[in-house]
């Protein structure tokens, strides 16, 4: 190989392993253990249904945990949050919609349930990559959009646009 193409390829591969640890989410937790902060580089929560409206059972459902991904120095903070198996009194998860605008998540009586370190060496398809996977129990979440901040995936029509003058491709 030569060495251009050898300083083309590292060069590709720092900028995958940079963008693939690039912050999505800040998060913010308090409690009576103190204040505790970190960025994200990747999170995930949800609900699950099991059992609907309409039968004659009661609905269930739940709420799924709060995974992310912090940097390796997160590990110790929340190991001893599942080591003390104490709650913090809410956590505050900042992110930013496809548009731009904040988004905020606001969780309450957050237990972190499970914490593990992660490293990968590179390969020729991969970067390394080093990081903190954990997950956190909570009671409630509550989300606020900023100002104008359109949650939509991208599919509404931006202020101003002219369907007429401006027509999809």
């Amino acid at each position: 190989m030569s060495l251009k193409r050898s300083i083309a390829f590292t060069m590709a591969l720092t900028a995958a392993s940079m963008s693939h640890a690039a912050t999505v989410a800040s998060l913010t937790c308090s409690g009576s253990q103190g204040a505790v902060s970190m960025n994200l580089s990747y999170f995930s929560i949800g609900a699950s249904l099991a059992n609907p409206a309409g039968g004659a059972a009661a609905v269930q459902n739940s709420l799924l945990p709060l995974n992310l991904h912090a940097a390796l120095v997160s590990f110790e903070t929340l190991f001893q949050a599942v080591a003390a198996g104490v709650p913090y009194t809410s956590c505050v998860l900042n992110t930013q919609g496809p548009s731009g605008g904040a988004i905020q998540f606001t969780f309450t009586s957050v237990y972190v349930s499970a914490v593990t370190a992660s490293a990968t060496s590179a390969t020729v398809a991969s970067p390394k990559t080093a990081y903190v996977d954990a997950s956190l129990l909570y009671s409630s979440v509550a989300v606020t959009q900023g100002g104008n901040t359109v949650d939509d995936g991208g599919t509404s029509t931006p202020p101003g646009w002219d369907v007429g003058i401006n027509p999809t491709s």
